[in-house]
């Protein structure tokens, strides 16, 4: 029978500084992942659908939040499968502690014969005494491996880490830039933190240089000052520049770009097979 690590640790600063740039969906998805991988050691499936039904999540939704949570550096994709790197550390410490025990049973020293075959009352204060200076030193001794550990968790997680983050930090940069003050107040909209939509519009065939800078920078012009709380605003002007890029036909003027419509929200891959059936019907 193979006994499970039943806790694990968990900083709070660390991982709340860690996750400030996941929208609240990718965050609670990404509990799930470290908090699976930390009691079973097992990375999840690379079958979307598996992994889905293994966090009795809606498997759409699944595949979209891991694809972001790959992409900010948060999850891995190994051979093996999906695995957050953090959380498979932890399950082998905790994994090694219950090794340890089964190896080592604690006993109580002041019971066991073996340790103590005279139970004499006039030394049992300075056997209390020892007890508690070897337990001292045990702590400080398993106290100096744990930061060993988590110095070692820190050099794997650091560097993939923060290329992540900075290459996230440069696209959002980026896009804002493009857009020349047509954006909302960050302060009062905080959708423009997720870069879910632009990540999808990459995904989905857009390029950056030729489909969606131009088109920020043409409705930028055009919506000076309006205040777009949502990158979604953008996703059908940005797939209208991608089909026509297709074509073969120049780039729209800022007066010509698609207006957008936000009370119908529309997501990238269905703007983009909702302009090649378009295409279809004109060919």
């Amino acid at each position: 029978m193979t006994i499970r690590p039943s806790y694990a640790r968990f900083y709070a600063s660390k991982w709340r500084s860690g996750t400030l740039m996941l929208s609240l969906e990718e965050e609670g998805l990404y509990i799930r992942v470290s908090a699976f991988q930390m009691e079973c050691g097992q990375p999840l499936p690379v079958d979307w659908k598996e992994g889905a039904k293994l966090l009795c999540v809606q498997p759409l939704k699944y595949r979209k939040t891991v694809d972001a949570l790959l992409v900010k550096g948060k999850l891995i994709a190994t051979a093996d499968g999906i695995i957050c790197e953090r959380a498979m550390m932890e399950f082998r410490r905790a994994q090694k502690g219950i090794d340890g025990e089964k190896q080592n049973p604690p006993t109580n020293p002041h019971t066991n014969r073996d340790t103590y075959p005279d139970t004499n009352p006039g030394t049992m204060g300075v056997e209390a005494e020892n007890d508690e200076s070897n337990q001292c030193h045990f702590g400080n001794r398993r106290e100096e491996e744990e930061k060993k550990e988590d110095s070692h968790i820190a050099s794997v997680e650091q560097e993939p880490a923060l290329a992540a983050a900075a290459k996230y930090d440069h696209l959002e940069n980026q896009l804002r830039e493009a857009c020349n003050g047509a954006l909302a107040n960050p302060a009062v909209a905080q959708g423009l933190f997720d870069l879910s939509a632009p990540l999808g519009w990459i995904k989905n065939g857009c390029d950056l240089e030729a489909d969606i800078l131009p088109t920020l920078r043409a409705i930028g012009k055009r919506d000076h000052g309006k205040g777009i709380s949502s990158w979604q605003y953008f996703s059908r002007p940005v797939a209208a520049a991608k089909a026509r890029r297709e074509q073969g036909l120049p780039p729209v003027s800022a007066g010509e770009v698609a207006h957008s419509a936000p009370a119908k929200k529309i997501s990238p891959a269905r703007a983009v097979l909702e302009a090649r059936k378009a295409r279809e019907v004109h060919a």
